[in-house]
């Protein structure tokens, strides 16, 4: 195995492997809610990134009590999520299930190209070919 695929949990004199959290995901949005998943606690994630939040739907019935913290300096603020799920159940027809729901939107920012991760032009996530 890779060793960046493998995982640890640090204290102040060792680390320890935490099988669970072995994966070869590249992409960083979906090692966060791996991570998040197993921390079952309450947790914050930080993150502007669109397809974070989306991914915490789908697995919204697993998680925590979550956070998302979003912005820079003077204009952050934080988000419980629980309340964005509420929100958007209480919106659905009453024949539609919630955590399907939520499920089905992991596809939306796929079809739409939508994320709002933003950068300088040819600096950052995507660069002009």
């Amino acid at each position: 195995m890779r060793t960046e695929d493998q995982c640890g949990r640090l204290d102040a004199a060792t680390c320890i492997p935490v099988p669970e959290l072995e994966c070869n995901y590249e992409d960083a949005d979906t090692r966060m809610v791996l991570h998040a998943l197993y921390a079952g606690g309450t947790f914050i994630i930080l993150s502007d990134d669109t397809d974070v939040f989306v991914l915490l739907f789908a697995h919204s019935r697993n998680l925590g009590k979550c956070y998302m913290k979003k912005g820079r300096g003077t204009k952050t603020r934080i988000i419980e999520f629980s309340t964005v799920v509420n929100s958007l159940e209480k919106q659905l027809d009453p024949g539609i299930d919630k955590y399907c729901f939520m499920k089905a939107l992991v596809g939306v920012p796929a079809i739409t190209g939508c994320d709002t991760s933003s950068a300088f032009y040819c600096k950052g996530k995507w660069k002009a070919v």
